[in-house]
């Protein structure tokens, strides 16, 4: 069974890269297996996982910490995944989390090498984003670079939203700066470069699990400068409303509230209703918002609401709650569940193997 670990910022593209290439790998018979991860519960990218994976397609999730945290139920879900045939397994690691190499592919390489063989490390990279999280200084500057530099394949994903050139100085950049790693481009949303990036992940060489030197204490830094929110609200109106203009609509008055000078991860929603699924996301405060999946209107629905920004969680707790309240112009009714809001404590990895 081969196990390709993903890797990367908040807000890089890993789950529709991931949901894109299961997809992609399954349509020729190939069991394939996806597994998201975050640190909290109720996450839009497991919805939309079930939802948008094709019927073959297993889809498990791992929650309240990272893969080095939750090493163990890793290794449990590998398991079940290779019991049930599984030949691909594809993982995608919480945005804020580094270190896999000597925490998750070194223990898995050097207990397990007759059960998975770990594909390259790949770490995403927001085209967009690269210029502002790859030359900041602070600690999440410091995280950023970290996931970089134990990557075996970094891929530049969201080519779409910039020009030619841009690409080929992103790459360059990135080239130049992990030199160990092979640098690839791609848009997960159009598909261009995908069909390549699955080609390396079945024939490059087994990741290194070559582990870097990380500061633990900037490490945790950056990961407690975040504000992590997990909501689900249920929604209510006397007529149909269109799901997708109201998720839009959040996450417009999202923006509004954290305004430019606070780092936004990423903002997601995805609304169940009895005609179907709407996903859409904001993970910048200099764009719009992104629509992945629409559905037609509801008169009832359930929003599940997945943001990370840089803020303290209660206030990031009331600024969500102004957005979502405020959406529809009070034709929706939106009534609130149990808010999980938290700043991710120290990271504590099960294992490590490497240099600390």
């Amino acid at each position: 069974m081969r196990l390709i670990l993903l890797g990367g910022f908040l807000g890089a593209g890993k789950t529709t890269t991931m949901l894109a290439a299961a997809r992609a790998i399954g349509a020729d018979g190939t069991v394939v297996a996806v597994i998201t991860n975050d640190q909290g519960d109720d996450l839009v990218d497991t919805t939309v996982a079930r939802a948008g994976t094709s019927a073959g397609v297993e889809v498990q999730e791992i929650t309240g910490g990272c893969f080095c945290c939750r090493y163990d139920e890793l290794h449990e879900v590998l398991l079940k995944a290779a019991a049930a045939g599984a030949e691909v397994v594809l993982a995608e690691a919480v945005g804020s989390c580094t270190d896999l190499a000597a925490t998750v592919v070194a223990p898995l390489q050097a207990q397990q090498p007759d059960l998975v063989e770990v594909g390259p490390l790949t770490v995403l990279v927001d085209a967009a984003r690269l210029a502002d999280l790859g030359t900041s200084d602070d600690d999440l500057g410091y995280l950023f670079g970290r996931q970089l530099a134990e990557a075996d394949l970094v891929v530049l994903n969201k080519i779409d939203r910039i020009d030619a050139a841009a690409v080929a100085a992103a790459t360059r950049a990135i080239a130049q700066r992990v030199p160990t790693a092979t640098v690839r481009a791609l848009s997960a949303l159009t598909g261009a470069g995908l069909s390549g990036l699955i080609k390396d992940w079945g024939t490059a060489r087994s990741a290194s699990g070559r582990p870097v030197a990380v500061d633990y204490d900037r490490y945790a830094a950056a990961e407690a400068a975040l504000g992590w929110l997990n909501q689900t609200w249920q929604l209510t109106a006397e007529r149909p409303f269109d799901t997708a203009a109201w998720c839009r609509d959040v996450l417009e008055r999202l923006r509004a509230e954290l305004g430019q000078r606070i780092l936004l991860g990423h903002a997601k929603i995805a609304v169940r209703a009895p005609g179907g699924l709407t996903k859409a996301s904001l993970v910048s405060n200099l764009e719009d918002p992104v629509l992945d999946v629409t559905a037609g209107p509801a008169t009832s629905a359930t929003a599940v609401l997945n943001v990370r920004a840089a803020m303290p969680p209660a206030v990031l707790e009331l600024a969500v709650a102004q957005a979502v309240l405020g959406a529809g112009g009070g034709a929706v009714a939106a009534i609130a569940g149990p808010a999980r809001a938290f700043a991710p404590s120290y990271p504590k990895p099960i294992h490590r193997m490497g240099r600390t």
